[in-house]
């Protein structure tokens, strides 16, 4: 049994996404993450997107990228529009 319901989408960052940089605080190794904000409504396709790869088809084993529902929220900015926003670790980050 999982604390959260499984979901079988999840809205894809645009190319036009704002994407920041950071890395994680909860120990002294500091992995990279890319932050990626939207507006809710406007996402991008398997083959358009902010991350620059190809989702419609599998990717090989290992290959390093996920995307999964831990790491998809909305949030509420301050103009009181909704935003997608997604954290993925970063794949240039050498700590990673």
């Amino acid at each position: 049994m999982s604390l959260y319901t499984r979901k079988d989408t999840l809205p894809i960052p645009p190319k036009d996404a704002e994407r920041y940089t950071t890395v994680c605080q909860y120990c002294s190794a500091g992995c990279g993450y890319n932050v990626y904000v939207w507006p809710v409504g406007k996402d991008g396709t398997a083959r358009n997107n902010g991350f620059g790869i190809d989702l419609s088809t599998p990717s090989p084993m290992l290959s390093g990228h996920s995307y999964t529902e831990t790491m998809h929220n909305v949030i509420t900015r301050k103009n009181g529009k909704k935003y997608n926003l997604a954290i993925i670790p970063a794949k240039e980050s050498r700590i990673n």
